[in-house]
């Protein structure tokens, strides 16, 4: 059967003799990085260990490495952010201790930092199911038919032996045992018949199949792996939206920031979008596995450097989440409609259902013409000024009448927001609460009403590391919600709910507007528990009211809004102007 050893208690022995210690993960800006990392340890398989073939995994190693066994050179291998899988069938000997040696020349990566996440030892016996590239052996297609839909399976088997036999066991989303298929090693193939197969429906319903495979010699298990798949049809439509198993599905949501976490999906899913920007660096499986669980469709953008070296990674990626039905687009930003030509066909090549998105600038109408990719993805921003969201709506429309036959994925270049920073001017581009939910609104209303916008995107999510970088729905983590969250809420969720936009903790002035965001009906406002019949909402949009000239008294105020279907409050300190100086 398969083993792995997690590899730690590492040496960095580059710079003193006898070695230091280093732990991994390691994660820096690339500046900071040595010239060459040389990382050493001891690594014993025992005598009367069955298994002899060996593999050496990398993960989230940005850089080139070769790797030496007892000084001997084993391997050489480049890597920017996939993971990386090589064979050390021919170094590793039994029964005796052996020196490790990794030599790192790192490589920046496209956000600027050099990482290494670790490493394992991985051993198996002579006939294995295929470790290359970290991507699961197995390979699954589905295929609709008028009977149902026709499950493909295919197993990569390294030194296969006829003496062996393959299994294929199918079995529900419930995990009840469907079927068993046998094969011989030298073709490996099975087909599974499903007349009424339980759909991925995204957030809807997320059934995934499970197919366990085994490499069995008369009746001992030589190797045994699975993969969990759902079973889908996304594709586009005619009229310029894309479908998930024959239903319109326009696609919301917004991008994460690193890595992402999943208490950053819940709060995305708080939000009711079903869908989620992620980048390919530190790609973790187990955020892929609650996209799938949750319903949430994935967009990946790849970090492409310009290499032509990135097609390996890349083609690496697209047999990794080609496994997880909630990944839909895999995007790039390259400007060169060569690289995009040839992103696209390695991402057709490696995928079945994956739809590709390139970067474009939308005022450069060049560019948009010599795009190749099913989606074209145009991040924008608009300035202050009052007729930067005239200039892009325009620009916009002209894009449209020029190319009636493109897709698009928009993604806003949202100004910074200070969470707590309120203004009495909405429209000031200022850092507030009030001017960045308006202008979030307004970006809205342009794309939001055109049919073959397929993808609108947020923004980010949440605030960066960055002082400077508040261009989040949320406080950094999703700690707190900012008002354009709840603005996008109204928008996005069918759930009656009531949120009361942030107010300021102290005013000086007599009155105030307060603005609720909502889905409820009959909406009512009070203050220290009193409320008025002139006090009446005025909505400004869908979901979106305002409460003008609500009177506060010389103390710490508590406004409520309430509805039909709850409520909601918060307070305000009304101080006479000399408590400021």
């Amino acid at each position: 059967m398969r083993k792995s050893q997690i590899l730690s208690g590492w040496k960095n022995t580059a710079d003193r003799a006898g070695g230091q210690n280093t732990a991994l993960p390691l994660d820096m800006p690339f500046g900071d990085a040595p010239a060459t990392l040389t990382l050493e340890r001891e690594i014993a398989v025992p005598e009367d260990e069955k298994n002899s073939a060996f593999y050496l995994e990398t993960r989230c190693l940005s850089g080139r490495c070769t790797v030496y066994v007892d000084g001997e050179k084993a391997a050489v291998f480049r890597s920017v952010f996939a993971p990386c899988v090589t064979a050390l069938n021919d170094f590793i000997k039994k029964g005796a201790p052996q020196t490790l040696r990794l030599e790192i020349e790192p490589e920046a990566r496209p956000d600027g930092r050099f990482t290494f996440g670790g490493a394992r030892l991985i051993s198996t016996r002579q006939s294995h199911f295929a470790l290359s590239d970290a991507c699961d052996p197995i390979r699954v297609r589905t295929v609709f038919t008028k009977d149902g839909v026709r499950v493909l399976l295919h197993a990569e088997i390294e030194n296969p032996n006829n003496y062996d036999v393959v299994l294929f066991r199918l079995c529900s989303p419930e995990g009840i045992l469907l079927d068993v298929k046998s094969a011989r090693p030298t073709a490996a193939d099975a087909v599974f018949e499903l007349p009424a197969p339980l759909l991925w429906e995204g957030v809807h319903a997320a059934y995934k199949y499970r197919a366990e495979v085994i490499l069995q010699r008369d009746t001992e298990i030589i190797d045994l792996t699975e993969v969990k798949f759902g079973i889908r049809r996304f594709e586009p439509s005619e009229d310029g939206f894309f479908t998930l198993n024959g239903i319109k599905l326009p696609l919301n949501g917004a991008f994460l920031k690193g890595a992402g976490t999943p208490a950053e999906l819940n709060c995305l899913r708080s939000l009711d979008a079903n869908l989620v920007g992620l980048t390919a660096l530190d790609l973790k499986e187990e955020l892929l596995n609650l996209c799938d669980e949750q319903g949430v469709m994935v967009f990946f953008m790849f970090p492409d450097t310009g290499d032509d070296r990135d097609f390996e990674e890349l083609a690496r990626l697209t047999r990794l989440l080609a496994a997880h039905p909630s990944v839909a687009f895999i995007g790039y930003r390259s400007q060169d409609p060569s690289y995009g030509k040839k992103f696209c066909n390695t991402v057709k090549e490696n995928s079945q259902f994956i739809y590709t998105a390139g970067g474009c600038d939308i005022l450069n109408g060049e560019a948009l013409s010599d795009a190749v990719p099913d989606v074209l993805f145009l991040k924008y921003t608009v300035s202050a000024d009052k007729n930067g969201f005239t200039e892009l709506q325009s620009r916009f429309e002209e894009v449209l009448e020029a190319h009636p036959n493109y897709r698009f994925a928009v993604f806003p270049d949202a100004p910074a927001c200070s969470f707590g920073k309120h203004t009495e001017n909405p429209s000031q581009p200022d850092g507030s609460q009030e001017y960045f939910s308006g202008w979030h609104a307004r970006v809205w209303e342009i794309f939001s009403k055109q049919k073959r916008v397929v993808c609108y995107f947020t923004g980010a999510l949440s605030d960066g590391l960055a002082d400077d970088d508040l261009t989040g729905l949320t406080t950094l983590g999703c700690a707190a919600c900012k008002d354009a969250f709840w603005f996008y809420k109204t928008r996005f969720s069918a759930e009656a709910f009531i949120k009361l936009a942030s107010l300021p903790s102290k005013v000086t002035q007599k009155s105030i507007s307060v603005k609720c965001y909502t889905n409820a009906k009959k909406l009512t406002l009070a203050v220290n528990g009193k409320t008025k019949k002139r006090w009446q909402p005025v909505q400004l949009s869908d979901g979106v009211y305002l409460f003008p000239d609500i009177r506060l008294k010389h103390r710490e105020n508590t406004v409520t809004v309430s509805g039909d279907t709850g409520e909601d409050r918060g307070t305000v300190f009304r101080a006479r102007k000399k408590l400021f100086h």
